[in-house]
């Protein structure tokens, strides 16, 4: 059980999640792993030891780790809609193309950075 947590836990660091992320998933892999660990020292029979460490091992591969960020993308959303309204108001506006082309240069390496 201990290496399932740990190799869950170490496949979150691959990813591109927050810190805020990583550590609620790591909570619930801690959570699981001390469930596990005391159905475990509960059980009275072999094959009840079995059981608790297929069921722990089983709720620990059972939490799924984003490869994705959901913060980070809905932040990249906030910025690229920003960029797109402003992109339109820029179009809309009475600027020569030249001007346009320039503003929405600018607008692009904002979103960039």
């Amino acid at each position: 059980v201990a290496d399932t947590a740990t190799a869950t836990n170490n496949s979150m660091y691959a990813t591109n999640l927050t810190d805020e992320e990583n550590a609620t998933l790591q909570q619930k892999v801690t959570e699981a792993q001390n469930a596990a660990d005391q159905a475990i020292d509960k059980a009275t029979t072999n094959a009840a030891v079995t059981k608790a460490q297929t069921n722990g091992v089983n709720a620990i591969n059972g939490i799924k780790v984003p490869t994705e960020s959901a913060d980070k993308e809905a932040a990249k959303k906030a910025v690229a809609d920003a960029a797109t309204a402003k992109n339109k108001a820029i179009d809309a506006s009475n600027l020569t193309d030249e001007e346009k082309a320039t503003l929405k240069q600018e607008v692009t390496e904002a979103q960039n950075a």
